[in-house]
């Protein structure tokens, strides 16, 4: 879920994947500390965009994904992109999650992806300037069936070095 207000400064619609109501964030627009308003209005965070949404889902094999079993739930990795008040220059960037090669490009906050049981490489990293791939941090995985690996990433306060990414 996120929140969605407008600067009382500037008018512009501001919106907070990570924070809550009465917490301080700057705007976007006119780079002035706000306050979350009470009455924002929450909606639901569409998906990541995918880089090639006709490709198939991601599976260890690279294979398209079989059948799930019965009586077992979906694999997922769930990746949450988060940023301090801090960096708000990321605010204005689109990271991108990279599991086993197929890229999403994704808001900052939680995403989740449904993946077949197996190894992964989750990659995040976030266009910054002439740098296609800022703040660059992998981290690999093995997903059961049923079971959701979470992942956590948090870029560095110094743009070109790698961001922290863990494995909850």
């Amino acid at each position: 879920m996120s929140l969605k207000f407008q600067c009382p400064n500037c008018g512009r619609m501001v919106t907070s994947h990570t924070m809550q109501a009465g917490e301080i964030t700057l705007c976007p627009g006119c780079s002035q500390k706000i306050e979350i308003p009470d009455d924002a209005t929450q909606t639901d965070d569409a998906p990541c965009r995918e880089a090639h949404p006709a490709a198939p889902p991601p599976s260890p094999t690279g294979r398209a994904a079989d059948v799930k079993q019965e009586g077992r739930g979906a694999s997922r990795i769930e990746v949450t992109l988060w940023h301090s008040v801090w960096q708000g220059n990321h605010a204005w960037t689109i990271p991108t999650v990279t599991i086993n090669g197929r890229r999403h490009y994704c808001s900052w906050g939680e995403h989740l992806f449904e993946v077949e049981p197996g190894d992964y490489e989750v990659t995040v990293s976030y266009p910054w300037f002439f740098k296609a791939h800022g703040g660059m941090a992998s981290v690999r995985v093995s997903v059961g069936p049923g079971e959701t690996k979470r992942i956590r990433y948090r870029p560095s306060i110094s743009i070109p070095v790698r961001g922290k990414i863990t494995v909850e």
